[in-house]
């Protein structure tokens, strides 16, 4: 336990007064520094944690008070199990996670008198409701390892605001802890630069495309929804060697846009065979990891616990697009109708598309594919439509005609005209020449256009 010395003169009724006074105004100041490291993935779901710290007071090795300290109250404790009962009492159907600080040197902070002493410890517990997705489970744990390992000296709790803030940590680092409570709180995640490795290979060409299911043994399985495979591969024990992780991603193409999916079972991690359904495999509790190119979703169950592209981890895919919802404000492009076909997009585009978004889209098309040859004009369809099934029904076509060099016209109600399409127009602004002909031709057609239209590259 984290031990800090205090004076006697701190007696029990002063030692209550300080903690109450004191731990209010802290976790305000954690908990939105909390939401600042995590690039406020988090801020929707830490208003649903409550925290608790439990100290002890002892004096020559004696225990002599001991309290349950939250935001709006200080309770004396008698018995060792009382926190938890007292928690228990306020939320019929909570869960309880806990931290003890390890044990430290004595710094002498908080001293007040050299001759008699008090040692306090703390132990610090989240709490939230049953009700909640596993996703609380880990940023629960996280909030108390980042209070075990940063904030392990009780006498933190009488540091300003201004003070938590300058113990910056960042996304980077937030996201480490997240990763690492995450593989604590639930059996058969790989370790996560596995999984990058894997994503990261191509197999003929091919980006990676696939799923991985998890399972804790194979009797889980019904013997005829799986095809055997005998070349045994783990995602755990040395699975780190180039030849294993290649072996993995070869199987993967199995899975390519195919609704295969590899299954790995143990401890261990074995990819013991093929099942033609992932759906048949997912439950509450099960994990399976999904490649898209060199970018994975992690799931438990249905819920999504990270999800990893270029090189970042996000615990909440819509703070993802947050900035590109900005963007399309910006623009005047409604999000709601240009949106999702922009982060495929983003995804999965080999890059360099080029997209003009214009008021007067089909007389342009008309004028630069059908008067001067500069591109072709098709008929024209909607962004958003859907099929019966609820599928967009133009996503890869049109994803595919940003494939061509030129650039796809449509207007702002999402109804596109025309692709491959070469834009003129008299050069009026500086151009980049280190960004390209199409970047170069799509400023100097916006100058000579006015605002009428938006150019995504």
């Amino acid at each position: 336990m984290n031990r800090i010395l205090w004076g006697s003169d701190l007696d029990k009724d002063n030692v209550k007064k300080f903690f109450q006074e004191k731990f209010s105004a802290f976790k305000t100041s954690f908990w939105k520094s909390v939401c600042i490291w995590s690039d406020n993935q988090i801020d929707g779901m830490i208003k649903d944690i409550s925290l608790y710290a439990e100290v002890k007071c002892e004096f020559g090795g004696e225990l002599k008070y001991r309290y349950l300290i939250s935001e709006k109250s200080c309770e004396n404790l008698e018995n060792q199990d009382d926190a938890l009962k007292i928690i228990s009492e306020q939320y019929q159907d909570a869960r309880i996670e806990r931290k003890e600080s390890s044990q430290v040197k004595n710094t002498g902070l908080g001293k007040i008198s050299e001759q008699y002493p008090y040692e306090c410890s703390v132990i610090w517990i989240a709490v939230y409701k049953k009700s909640k997705t596993d996703i609380y489970k880990v940023i629960a744990n996280v909030i108390l390892s980042l209070l075990v390992d940063e904030f392990n000296n009780i006498n933190q709790l009488s540091l300003e605001s201004a003070e938590i803030e300058k113990k910056f940590l960042g996304e980077k680092i937030f996201m480490e802890y997240y990763i690492r409570e995450m593989r604590k709180c639930f059996k058969y995640i790989p370790k996560e630069t596995v999984i990058c490795s894997i994503s990261a290979l191509h197999y003929e060409k091919r980006e990676c495309c696939g799923q991985i299911c998890f399972l804790g043994d194979i009797s889980e399985l019904k013997e005829e929804m799986m095809v055997h495979i005998d070349q045994k591969c783990y995602l755990r024990g040395g699975c780190e060697d180039e030849k294993n992780v290649m072996a993995i991603r070869k199987l993967l193409e199995v899975c390519r846009n195919s609704g295969n999916c590899l299954v790995a079972v143990g401890d261990c991690m074995t990819i013991v065979g093929i099942v033609s359904k992932l759906g048949s495999l997912i439950k509450e509790q099960s994990i399976s990891i999904c490649f898209y190119g060199n970018q994975w979703e992690l799931f438990r169950g249905r819920e999504t616990l990270v999800y990893y592209q270029n090189g970042r981890y996000y615990i909440n895919r819509e703070k993802k697009n947050d900035s590109l919802k900005k963007k399309c404000l910006q623009a005047g492009l409604c999000y709601n109708l240009f949106g999702d076909f922009l982060n495929l997009l983003n995804n999965d585009s080999i890059g360099g598309a080029l997209l003009i978004v214009a008021e007067d889209a089909e007389t342009e098309t008309d004028r630069l594919c059908l008067k001067y040859k500069r591109g072709t004009k098709i008929e024209k369809f909607k962004i958003d439509e859907q099929d019966s099934l609820g599928k967009y029904k133009w996503h890869q076509l049109l994803l595919g005609m940003t494939n061509v060099d030129g650039a796809v016209l449509l207007d702002f109600d999402g109804n596109c005209y025309g692709y491959g399409i070469i834009l003129d127009g008299i050069a009026l602004v500086e151009g980049k020449a280190d960004r390209g002909a199409r970047y170069n031709s799509a400023i100097t057609y916006l100058a000579n256009n006015g605002a009428s239209c938006i150019i995504q590259i």
